[in-house]
């Protein structure tokens, strides 16, 4: 579970690395199993990953809502921030070698 302090550390650290954040969008087809590996192998180099909800992905907010539940659970990330239709995911990985330290 992730700390107001910790969400702010990784908002400010993809701030500064937005160039080499992994964007993934997420379009009319849905989430499917395709989709949720392909974000699973994003984290296994990165540990923040960016999701864009195309507009013909959701309807509304509460489908948005859905679908973010679903792919955190389904990837094991956390909720960094969600601004309009994207969302900012993260999960920890000690294997990298610039692996994020949050503060405690």
């Amino acid at each position: 579970m992730l700390t107001s302090k910790n969400r702010s550390e990784l908002k400010s650290i993809a701030h500064a690395q937005i160039k080499s954040i992994v964007k993934i969008e997420l379009g009319k087809g849905g989430i499917d199993e395709k989709f949720i590996q392909n974000i699973n192998n994003a984290f296994k180099t990165r540990e923040i990953v960016k999701v864009a909800f195309l507009k013909s992905s959701v309807t509304d907010k509460d489908s948005q809502q859905a679908l973010i539940l679903d792919i955190s659970s389904a990837t094991n990330s956390e909720i960094v921030q969600i601004i309009g239709h994207t969302v900012l995911l993260y999960k920890p990985n000690d294997k990298l070698k610039d692996h994020i330290v949050l503060s405690k």
